[in-house]
């Protein structure tokens, strides 16, 4: 297993923390069925999933489920994060005790699990134990520092004073942990608020483990964490698995597209999953999918200092931005399918404004300057006329394949679906 930096990975990427045991619920065939469901998603939507090694190793979801499809493991779709003084997790887990074994049973051992991983990983990628808990206590400590933050709206009840003492109290930690977060705890006297700063400092660790491998994504706060908002708060729900089922499926379903639901996943193979993603249109999909949110999230004005987590407002704008850019991607998506299939020409369907971008548009010159070069005393030009018009045809079909990248992927996905039944 070789050990690489962040940077040397697929820039789309996401980092899971779906099975960490301290807040994960742990068992049985429904959470099994979760587990499965979020990482073949993942899988599609995404160039990496990172997991930190001890999740992988400790879960009692996990190692059943990558025994089962180590396929995710050596294709580098599941990438473990490794604490940057360990070379391998064997070595990482025999740190933390050298005879640790889990309760669960006929699960092995950690140890064992992480000789799995070790056996069957391409690559781990390296962090900073340090750098991650300092940027956890700046994020802790600024959201606690600022009234405006989302963490002080899920603490109404807390004083000034008693915000103080609780910012004293984590400036004395050296390496701030949620052990901290814990003890400071004690000093807020509604359960309510307690559950709140609880919460908060749980998103607060999972974005600072993905910060540490640059994974932080377009929407943390939904992806690393779940917060409760309050009673009588709704708020819109943002999670990669929201994105994709609610805006981008339902919107290109609603323009006569086809229909993918979430209990189609679970008709399909991991191995089905990773030919659906390996297959032509899989990184344009990955790419278009990725600039929509992109997009999306760069128009959106936000308070937080470090860009990261956002107030309900601003989530709310994000659901509506999202909901308008996936519509209207599936309409044109839906528009340029339908002239596709009315056999329209290529120079029809530029001329109508068809394609999204003016690098995809087609002129004879381009060719026809090509051929007249190479050819200035007219011998063989017909055969070259042939092999350009031949060649702008393999082109212009490829192009429009390009720009319906949402459709031509869920269909892709729907065909196998429809295939198992």
């Amino acid at each position: 297993m070789e050990i690489v930096l962040p940077e040397s990975l697929d820039v789309v990427r996401a980092y899971y923390t779906g099975i960490d045991l301290r807040v994960v619920t742990q068992g049985g065939p429904a959470q099994h069925r979760e587990l499965a469901r979020r990482i073949k998603l993942l899988a599609l939507l995404k160039g990496h999933v990172i997991v930190a090694a001890s999740h992988l190793v400790e879960s009692m979801e996990s190692f059943p489920f990558l025994r089962e499809n180590p396929a995710l493991l050596s294709h580098g779709i599941l990438v473990p994060a490794l604490r940057k003084e360990f070379a391998t997790v064997e070595q990482f887990v025999e740190h933390q005790d050298p005879k640790r074994t889990t309760s669960w049973v006929g699960i092995p051992s950690v140890l064992e699990a992480a000789r799995l991983v070790d056996a069957t990983a391409p690559v781990a990628v390296q962090w900073d134990v340090e750098q991650a808990s300092a940027f956890f206590a700046r994020l802790v400590i600024d959201h606690m520092s600022d009234r405006r933050s989302l963490l002080r709206s899920l603490m109404p009840d807390v004083s000034d004073a008693t915000v103080a003492c609780i910012l004293e109290r984590l400036h004395e930690s050296a390496r701030l942990s949620r052990d901290d977060i814990a003890n400071s705890l004690l000093l807020i006297p509604s359960k309510a608020s307690r559950e709140g700063f609880r919460r908060y400092a749980d998103l607060a660790y999972y974005i600072a483990g993905a910060h540490a491998v640059q994974s932080i994504g377009i929407l943390p706060q939904e992806n690393l964490g779940r917060i409760d908002y309050g009673d009588g708060v709704t708020v819109p729900r943002l999670s990669e698995w929201d994105i994709f089922f609610d805006h981008c499926a339902s919107a290109i379903f609603a323009a006569s597209g086809p229909r993918i639901l979430p209990e189609d996943l679970d008709k399909l193979t991991v191995d089905e999953i990773l030919a659906v993603r390996g297959s032509w249109i899989g990184p344009r999909f990955r790419e278009k999918y990725q600039r929509l949110l992109s997009l999306v999230r760069g128009r959106v004005e936000v308070l937080d200092p470090h860009n990261i987590v956002l107030r309900l407002e601003e989530l709310d704008t994000i659901a509506q931005e999202l909901a308008a850019e996936y519509e209207l991607a599936a309409m044109r998506e839906a528009r340029l399918s339908k002239l596709m299939k009315s056999g329209m020409s290529v120079i029809s369907l530029v001329l109508s404004g068809a394609f999204e971008s003016a690098d995809y548009v087609l002129t004879a010159a381009e060719f026809m300057g090509d051929w007249i070069d190479s050819d200035p005393d007219g011998e063989g030009r017909i055969a070259r006329v042939r092999s350009h018009v031949q060649a702008a045809r393999q082109r212009a079909g490829d192009l429009l394949a390009t720009n319906v990248p949402l459709t031509r992927f869920l269909e892709l996905l729907t065909d196998r679906v429809r295939a198992k039944a």
